[in-house]
């Protein structure tokens, strides 16, 4: 039996309506072949050879997010010491490389308040001989959270 198509969303929450994801999904080029016409409605496809290079991608790509929101800090930190004004700051850097980051979270860098659409739960249960501890994503629809998605750890 072949494994299943595994896929994985490489993209920073936004709102639904708005959400493109880029799929890293691992699989067999036919089992992909059969599945793809589904995926592209959720965004743009690309495939990796199994699902260890398909995490190993996600890593690389949140790890380039994670070095431009530290590079954005940096950025500002030396603004606010030179006395620049935060609106003038955020107006030149989204003329640059970090211009995408700057629009999407300018509200947020100016201090206004943002209504939060994601967030995370963590509940440890213990069953009989065995403790799990699960991890929530939670999603808020508007005006309800709703789990996106779970994972678990069975304690030894």
């Amino acid at each position: 039996m072949r494994p299943p198509p595994v896929a994985s969303i490489c993209h920073s929450f936004v709102p639904a309506k708005s959400l493109c994801p880029r799929l890293l999904v691992a699989a067999e080029r036919d089992a992909l072949d059969r599945v793809r016409p589904v995926l592209e409605t959720l965004g743009t496809v690309r495939r990796a050879d199994d699902a260890s290079t398909a995490a190993a991608l996600k890593l690389i790509a949140n790890s380039s997010l994670a070095g431009a929101v530290l590079a954005l800090r940096d950025s500002l930190r030396q603004a606010d010491a030179l006395g620049l004004p935060r609106t003038q700051a955020l107006d030149v850097l989204e003329l640059g490389r970090l211009g995408g980051l700057v629009v999407r979270k300018r509200r947020f860098l100016l201090g206004e308040p943002t209504a939060a659409t994601a967030a995370t739960a963590t509940m440890t249960l213990s069953h009989g001989a065995d403790t799990f501890t699960d991890i929530f994503l939670l999603v808020r629809a508007g005006d309800r959270w709703r789990i996106a998605n779970k994972v678990y750890h069975r304690h030894p």
